[in-house]
């Protein structure tokens, strides 16, 4: 018996053609109801964007429109002008100043606890040296403490703790 020869090894690589061109491309006749769009010149460096204004900024509203505030109790409130958050706020002879009592069962709200105002960057709290401060609730649920007299920014959605209450900060939809 003679010993079996292992197959010749066949070989794997493929061949390429020297010169490799793609296939011609379909001629377009007069019946054809699709239409070979133009071509764009070579030295667009877009690729064919075309850049155009984001007409949401352009006609975008005022930083200060829309905004209230939704406390733990239900209430809203809309932020148009200061608002004096407390247990027994002052400024009530002031007519530019909205005051919202809260917290009168305790003594965790300071009797004016916080400013609530709104710009033309949107709306911000101040801490009016509260006994048990204001803190800015993050995206991770963790208590950021507003320092007292400064001016914390507030983002939609964002939750604001202030003694054992809280509100969260909310914008009502352009034109809504």
């Amino acid at each position: 018996m003679q010993p079996q020869q292992p197959p010749a090894a066949q070989s794997s690589a493929t061949e390429i053609p020297a010169r490799w061109a793609p296939p011609p491309a379909a001629a377009v006749s007069e019946e054809t109801s699709v239409r070979p769009r133009p071509s764009m010149a070579d030295d667009d460096e877009y690729g064919g964007t075309r850049m155009v204004a984001n007409t949401a900024q352009t006609q975008a509203r005022p930083g200060t429109e829309g905004w209230f505030v939704r406390f733990d109790d239900g209430r809203m409130v809309p932020v148009e002008a200061t608002v004096l958050v407390g247990r027994n706020p002052g400024e009530q002879a002031n007519p530019a100043i909205v005051v919202v009592n809260i917290g009168e069962d305790g003594h965790a709200v300071s009797k004016t606890h916080l400013a609530i105002g709104v710009d033309q960057r949107g709306v911000h709290v101040t801490d009016r040296g509260s006994t048990n401060g204001t803190a800015l609730v993050n995206s991770k649920g963790e208590l950021e403490p507003c320092l007292p007299g400064i001016q914390a920014r507030c983002r939609e959605g964002q939750v604001v703790s202030f003694g054992d209450r809280s509100f969260t900060v909310l914008r009502r939809p352009a034109g809504g």
